[in-house]
């Protein structure tokens, strides 16, 4: 095959590199809002690769395509040390090959049926993998997400082949986000599950979970990780003050958990049993990133957005009374000029969440305390309907 060198070169235009060719790059390659192709004809049997030497960076902004042909031939990256900068993007399908690379750009495996493969001892995650629903990214190598990390999975039905996945042979530290792409109309049923990831071991958790408009629990396993769509709780519209919204303190939402079930049980709505029960239930904070979900039921209890979705908690100082709120119609809402107006009611959002653990689902009527979404600024009050049947079969 042939072969070429570029050393210190920075590309501005786009550049194809042909079959059963070599490309030795030296002191990094530079992309200026360009493409590097490493191509392959139909019927050619040939590899190509771009070989960065001892070590290597990608930088600037443009992207680096891989590409395969109908006999299975495609374009590989390879080095001893690699790091792709964070306004470089990688995808098609083939294979990087490093003994340390660190990503801080996205890396986007997109051919149906097919992988980016890397082969290595570390990879470090600082930026975005996105696996296209049916493709795949097969990892030989120990892998580390950082807190900057983000993973995405599409999915866009229910058989094997319509959710992007991740495969790890080695060890997984887990962190940053899992994000969870609905495409093409697809919503998945509530209760429908499945594995994005599969691993060989793995440590450490998400600290954030993003299916958008979605919710969706994560279980990680010994090796895989399973993703399930739940009946989160979501933020009704683009919420109030996104950039100044405060994360919720863990005392404060334990004296709104403590006030919710002294409501019902005031009201003589609840049994001894069901106080006590409602009681032992595990509040925490988590950080559910660029998404409009506000809580949700993981594990043995309930978790609730920091700063419910950007839009701010409000946290009611006298939540067994509702001063702070009018009458309107049908609705109860915040007065004007006091500090729910523009956030969302953390005793609702409680509320919501203590009523589905006790069984009630959620109710297509937006006056209601278990409509699937809240707004900021609203507040509902009084015994939902449908949760009779579900106090009563207490007694």
């Amino acid at each position: 095959g042939s072969f070429g060198t570029l050393d210190g070169v920075t590309l501005a235009t786009d550049v194809a590199i042909s079959d059963s060719y070599s490309l030795f790059v030296r002191n990094n390659l530079a992309l200026s809002d360009s493409e590097l192709t490493l191509a392959h004809a139909d019927d050619v049997q040939g590899w190509n690769n771009v070989d960065f030497g001892l070590r290597g960076r990608i930088v600037g902004s443009g992207t680096v395509l891989l590409t395969t042909n109908n006999l299975g031939y495609y374009g590989s990256l390879s080095a001893t040390e690699l790091t792709i900068d964070p306004e470089v993007e990688i995808r098609g399908m083939g294979s990087i090959s490093t003994t340390r690379l660190v990503n801080r750009g996205t890396i986007i495996s997109d051919v149906p049926l097919a992988a980016i493969n890397v082969h290595g001892e570390t990879f470090t995650n600082s930026g975005t993998m996105i696996a296209r629903a049916g493709s795949s990214f097969y990892l030989d190598t120990d892998v580390v997400l950082t807190s900057e990390s983000t993973l995405i999975s599409e999915i866009e039905g229910t058989e094997p082949d319509d959710f992007g996945n991740f495969g790890i042979t080695s060890d997984i530290q887990f962190d940053g986000t899992l994000a969870i792409d609905a495409i093409n109309g697809f919503t998945p049923d509530v209760g429908y599950s499945f594995m994005p990831i599969m691993m060989s071991s793995g440590s450490g958790s998400f600290a954030a979970v993003n299916g958008g408009s979605l919710a969706f629990s994560v279980t990680i396993g010994a090796n895989d990780v399973a993703v399930e769509r739940t009946a989160g709780l979501m933020l009704f519209g683009a919420g109030g003050a996104t950039s100044t919204a405060s994360e919720v303190a863990a005392g404060d939402l334990a004296i709104i958990v403590e006030s919710a079930i002294e409501r019902w049980w005031e009201e003589g709505r609840l049994t001894a049993e069901q106080r006590t029960m409602l009681q032992a239930l595990s509040f925490s904070i988590v950080d559910f990133g660029a998404s409009s979900q506000l809580a949700m039921a993981r594990g043995g209890g309930i978790v609730m957005d920091n700063d419910a979705a950007g839009a701010g908690w409000y946290v009611d100082r006298t939540p067994l009374a509702d001063e702070e709120f009018s009458t309107i119609g049908n609705r109860v809402v915040a007065n004007a000029g006091s500090a729910a107006v523009e956030r969302v009611d953390l005793l609702l959002a409680v509320m919501h969440e203590l009523a589905h653990w006790l069984g009630a689902e959620h109710s297509d009527n937006p006056a209601d305390l278990m409509f699937e979404s809240l707004a900021a600024g609203e507040r509902k009050t009084g015994w939902p309907e449908e949760l009779d049947g579900v106090f009563q079969s207490w007694q």
